[in-house]
């Protein structure tokens, strides 16, 4: 150890050298004459702590070479640089630095900074610059520091070098050295990521040297490789020549992403763990373009694989949209196209030649480039062909397939005429012909004797089936009255679980005409309806009310015999709503209206009258009376059993 006073005679000192000498301790006090002392080298020792306080009379040091040494600065006294306000340049290189603590803030003039091959280094260069003002140049090579931008810009205001050579930094954020140093190096680095977001307009030029560094040349380095050897106007890559990208160490980066068309990227490097690509095929990501490319042609498909088109790609936050999804299917066994459930809506490019498609019923609705030659298609539905018309397709391949040439054809001609996206017009030919279909006469053309037989059979059908309508009614009640064709006048037996056949709404003082000579008939022979009447069928001390709305509901038909003794009576009122409610909510009709001698129709008010306006009704003056009557009862065919129709 030097003794304590070796230096009270060289007041004047300015420079001295105590390097290479081994030594592990100074004496407190050892420089307390050296006021003028500009320089101190104590590098390559063995020094690993200072007494407190040995440094407060060098006021006027400059440079100060810690270099080579044992030094921790956490086991420094705080205070140990304190006096030394004039420091410009301090090296700690080859020590035991891990953090820039208290000791070192004290340094506010420092312009030079070396702390480079301490291996356990951990910094912050944003905080440096926020408490070393003056700094310019920065020596941190050969540390183990990762991540030395931690809190986003950095504000180095004077700065002019920075060296992060050979350290563990992988992540570069552009925007970080933004306003920070105007060089920096980063050699002999594995990078993983270089950021380029976010960079403002132009306003200063930065020099990185990349010497010798290894990237990452995957997608979320993609700005950054393409852009090379200058950054937005902003950034300047020195050496880019001896980049290499880190999946392939003999792959030169510039060689590589010379052509930036051919640069392609695995789906399932740039997309979500979530997004599969179909199992037999390749899925691809050209950048340059923003394209999507699915691959699986020669792969001997038989069913169309399944698949969602993304519409955009991931990138750090960002969502780059897709502009181009190319699906290429040829040369396999398809025997259909997608269908709108395949997940190809966003689909833009579509190749399916040379397969075994029969039928294409449907294209994505933004495709461009559509490829269906050699395939088995024999026609093109209408809206196919519309779609076909779509302002998006630039190129489309028809030829090589059997199209039949016949009227169904005549469309796609028109479309082949006057389209020039086909590109292969010269080989959309007529089946088992060399005809294009382009130039081909007579795809349609019928004989005209089979023309007219058509034209005649339909205007025969026609008026045959206009007559049926318009006399329809008495066609159906001649044929009954003759018992012919009984299926042809009845509906299915929906009644088939009703009591009665018939129920009588009738005025009591209308006895004479109804028991006398309308209910003989009705129940005799042939006919032999069952007939419900109140005065036989009801049950006595039921309601009147319940009495109704049972034989209303238990009978196939209501006949209601409107007289003016009808349209004195409340109940016979009743019966009648009761009835037409309960066709009104069957949906069939199920009363008929017997107009018995001379009724003033103005008198008829309510639902009757609306019902006799909207209905037919019959007279019981009407020659037809019985046939009109038995039409509007239930049928019976000739076992005798109950059908209905309607009138």
């Amino acid at each position: 150890m030097l003794p304590s006073g070796i230096f009270n005679s060289l007041k004047s000192l300015e420079i001295l050298y105590l390097n290479n000498i081994s030594l592990t301790i100074l004496a407190n006090g050892i420089f307390n004459s050296l006021e003028s002392l500009n320089e101190l080298h104590l590098e390559n020792n063995l020094l690993k702590n200072f007494p407190s306080g040995i440094f407060n009379s060098l006021k006027n040091l400059n440079i100060f070479n810690l270099g080579n040494n044992s030094l921790n600065l956490q086991f420094l006294p705080e205070d140990i640089f304190k006096n030394l306000r004039n420091l410009r340049y301090l090296n700690l290189e080859h020590n035991l630095v891990n953090d820039l603590i208290t000791p070192l803030f004290y340094l506010f003039n420092i312009n030079e900074l070396n702390l480079s091959y301490n291996q356990n280094l951990n910094i912050d260069i944003c905080l440096i610059g926020f408490r070393f003002w003056k700094l310019k140049t920065l020596n941190v090579k050969n540390t183990n520091s990762s991540n030395m931008f931690k809190n986003g810009i950095c504000q180095l205001r004077e700065c002019t070098d920075i060296d992060l050579s050979h350290t563990k930094i992988n992540k570069i954020r552009l925007t970080s050295l933004f306003v920070g140093c105007n060089s920096y190096s980063f050699s002999n680095n594995n990078i993983k990521i270089i950021d380029t977001n976010f960079i403002p307009r132009p306003s200063k030029n930065i020099n990185l040297n990349m010497y010798n560094t290894t990237i990452s040349c995957n997608w979320e380095n993609y700005d950054f490789i393409t852009s090379v050897p200058n950054i937005k106007d902003n950034f300047k890559i020195l050496n880019y020549e001896t980049i290499k990208c880190s999946n392939n160490k003999n792959l030169m980066m510039f060689n590589w992403t010379k052509n930036k068309e051919n640069i392609i990227y695995p789906m399932s490097s740039v997309m979500d763990k979530g997004y599969t690509c179909p199992r037999q095929c390749n899925c691809l990501w050209y950048p340059f373009n923003l394209s999507f490319i699915v691959d699986c042609s020669n792969r001997k498909l038989k069913e169309i694989p399944i698949f969602s088109a993304p519409n955009y790609i991931p990138k750090r936050g960002e969502k780059i949209k897709v502009k181009n999804v190319k699906v290429d299917l040829q040369n396999n066994i398809l025997v259909e196209g997608p269908s709108q459930d395949d997940g190809y809506d966003n689909v833009t490019v579509l190749i399916l030649s040379e397969n075994k498609i029969e039928d294409i019923s449907w294209i994505p609705p933004n495709i461009q480039d559509l490829y269906l030659d050699h395939n088995n298609i024999s026609f093109l539905n209408d809206q196919l062909i519309d779609s076909l018309y779509g302002p998006s397709l630039r190129s489309l391949k028809l030829g090589d397939n059997p199209f039949i040439c016949y009227c169904t054809t005549v469309k796609l001609k028109q479309y082949l005429s006057g389209n020039s996206q086909v590109v292969d017009k010269q080989n959309v030919k007529c089946d088992g012909t060399n005809i294009q279909i382009i130039y081909a006469d007579n795809i349609c053309t019928f004989p005209w004797v089979i023309m007219l037989v058509l034209l005649f059979l339909l205007f025969l059908i026609s008026s045959l089936v206009a007559s049926y309508y318009k006399w329809k009614k008495y066609i159906k009640m001649w044929l009954y009255s003759k018992g012919w064709l009984l299926w042809f006048a009845t509906e299915e037996e929906l009644d088939k679980d009703k009591v009665y056949d018939v129920f009588l709404s009738f005025s009591q003082k209308d006895d004479d005409f109804v028991l006398g000579t309308l209910l003989p008939k009705l129940e005799s022979e042939p006919n032999s309806y069952k007939v419900c009447v109140h005065y036989r069928d009801w049950i006595p001390g039921v309601l009147i009310t319940e009495q109704v709305i049972t034989s209303v509901r238990d009978s196939r038909r209501t006949l209601v015999i409107v007289s003016k003794n009808f349209l004195e009576s409340c109940w016979t009122k009743m019966e009648f709503r009761t009835a037409y409610t309960q066709a009104l909510t069957e949906g069939r009709t199920r009363v008929i209206v017997l107009v018995y001698g001379e009724v003033d129709m103005t008198e008829i008010d309510g639902d009757l009258s609306v019902y006799m306006k909207m209905t037919t009704y019959i007279k019981w003056e009407d020659p037809w009376f019985w046939r009109k009557m038995l039409y509007a009862l239930p049928h019976k065919n000739r076992n005798n059993q109950i059908r209905t129709t309607t009138v």
